[in-house]
């Protein structure tokens, strides 16, 4: 505010200073044009003489630029008038002499007179300038210049951000070759001290561990999941307890496709109807996304009307790590023995890897053909029936199996179950059907 009134101040006092030149100029032309009509009457009624009509000629020559033509041909005039009307050689050139000095001295004066106010008023510009750059504190050409003082200060200061700059750059460096549990166990153990060379190594190692926990205590507040019981607690007089089985929304039950003519659509894999349906009989069943909730929510609305999910956990229940959202399935308030994890995803449990079923992404072009929800119905219902203490211990050797021929959990558990009833028919051929009479195990 105060920079607009300075500049409206000095452009209003520059047109008004430029308002009295101009009518300054136009007061001495009207006063040369006054002396000069005034001198012609002189000559014309006879008063003066040449000397005298000479010197006031000379006069305005000198003194007023807009009469000193004017006032040269008036003297020309007196003097023709004195000598009878005939001009002469002489007169003739002193005549051109006087027209030429008039024509000179007006020239000078109006250049003087244009180049004064233009000074004049690049004075005053240059008198607002300074006014406001002396005002302005800012103004690095109004800054004193430092003593010893400051320039210690300043010298300490920039040395200053510049080991706050590296020490940043190094704990930034270091998030990304390792974790902070990973540091903390490389430097207390005995190992870390044998290996360093450069020496303080050990004690920077440390500085830089308790900054670093310092900086995750402090950004647990906004990276943690919202609360570590995302669950309510089972009735305490709850007869039965169920397994719990999570669910992942994106890839897994959805597909959210895209294309030119219809946009942004959301998709239903093939199965997940009856696969909730059937299995909300066994489980208590939860979805757990890292979508929001303004997503997620809708979404669930349309594909589980009937709501066979009775739990619905969205991004503000996982844990961010690393640049991705985990799901934290230690914090569900579950035992940990009676908790399945389905997802396209599997690093998205990575805190709880022996809790995760692997399975195959879907998408909207792979088209209705997808059976992997249908597939892995009869082995889920199969540990709810069998009453499996610890499903972890069966995903293990399944996921063992896994990597040794290729083959997923539906297919391992299909070809389980054939040579387990082969088995079971095996162990009844040999023995004997009770009755009256011994019939063969063949025919029975």
């Amino acid at each position: 505010m105060m920079m607009m009134m300075r500049r409206g101040a000095s452009s209003a006092s520059r047109r008004c200073f430029a308002s009295i030149v101009q009518q300054q100029q136009q007061q001495r032309q009207n006063e040369s044009t006054t002396l000069s009509n005034g001198l012609s009457s002189t000559t014309t009624m006879g008063g003066g003489g040449e000397r005298g009509g000479d010197a006031c000629g000379r006069r305005h020559v000198f003194t007023a630029a807009g009469g000193a033509m004017m006032t040269a041909t008036k003297t020309t005039t007196m003097t023709r008038e004195t000598v009878g009307g005939r001009r002469t050689m002489s007169e003739r050139f002193r005549e051109g002499e006087l027209l030429g000095k008039a024509r000179r001295a007006k020239t000078t004066t109006t250049t003087t007179s244009s180049s004064s106010s233009s000074s004049i008023l690049g004075e005053e510009e240059n008198e607002d300038e300074e006014m406001y750059f002396d005002d302005d504190p800012d103004n690095p050409a109004n800054a004193k210049p430092k003593g010893p003082i400051g320039q210690a200060f300043d010298f300490l200061s920039a040395v200053a951000l510049v080991c706050a700059t590296a020490v940043a750059a190094v704990a930034g460096a270091s998030y990304y070759v390792q974790t902070t549990e990973e540091l903390e166990k490389k430097v207390k153990g005995k190992e870390f001290e044998k290996e360093s060379v450069v020496p303080g190594a050990q004690q920077f190692a440390e500085y830089l561990l308790e900054f670093r926990q310092f900086i995750d205590e402090k950004s647990s507040h906004y990276l943690d999941p919202i609360s570590d019981k995302l669950l309510p607690d089972h009735p305490a007089d709850a007869v039965y307890i169920p397994h719990t089985l999570v669910l992942d929304l994106d890839d897994t039950l959805i597909n959210s496709n895209w294309n030119r003519e219809r946009g942004w659509r959301v998709f239903k894999r093939p199965g997940v109807d009856p696969f909730l349906e059937h299995l909300a009989q066994f489980y208590e069943m939860v979805v757990f996304t890292d979508q929001l909730l303004t997503y997620g929510e809708p979404i669930l609305e349309r594909l589980d009307p009937k709501r066979y999910v009775t739990h619905r956990l969205f991004r503000e229940s996982a844990q961010y790590k690393h640049g991705e959202y985990i799901r934290d399935l230690s914090k569900l308030n579950r035992d940990m023995e009676r908790v399945i994890y389905i997802s396209s995803k599997p690093k998205s449990a990575e805190m709880n890897p022996e809790n995760v079923i692997p399975i195959q992404p879907w998408r909207y072009e792979d088209g209705s053909t997808d059976t992997a929800l249908l597939d892995l119905m009869p082995f889920l219902e199969s540990i709810v029936r069998l009453g499996v203490a610890d499903v972890r211990a069966v995903l293990a050797s399944y996921k063992e199996e896994m990597k040794r021929t290729g083959k997923d959990i539906p297919q391992i558990f299909r070809e389980r179950q054939q040579k387990f009833q082969k088995k079971r028919l095996e162990q009844a051929k040999q023995v004997a059907p009770i009755g009256r009479g011994k019939k063969k195990i063949d025919a029975w």
